[in-house]
């Protein structure tokens, strides 16, 4: 049985750092998508493993976690740079990931 696309384990070539360290998946626009999207923020490198564009739907259900990752993958160690002014929902999303306490634990 393949995977739904937007699952975390639908891409078996995803680099083993951005799979979900748990094991679960979840659907699209689900909690797997944001806190891959913390561990963006808080690692670097993970960020920069993100797949091209292209391949992001694979990965991410839900558009709006799709255009963050875009972003974080091409602004691993600068999240805020760059952000578009008019995306308010973006900008609003990279910020509300940088404040999260999950954020700030690691």
């Amino acid at each position: 049985m393949t995977p739904a696309p937007g699952t975390l384990a639908a891409d078996a070539q995803l680099p083993t750092t951005l799979l979900p360290q748990n094991g679960v998946t979840a659907g699209p626009g689900g909690p797997d998508e944001r806190a891959l999207l913390l561990r963006c923020i808080s690692d670097p490198a993970s960020a920069s493993a993100l797949p091209p564009d292209h391949a992001l739907e694979r990965l991410f259900g839900d558009e709006l976690h799709r255009r963050a990752a875009a972003h974080l993958r091409d602004h691993a160690t600068t999240p805020t740079a760059d952000l578009p002014a008019d995306d308010h929902d973006l900008v609003s999303l990279i910020t509300g990931l940088l404040s999260a306490p999950a954020h700030h634990d690691e």
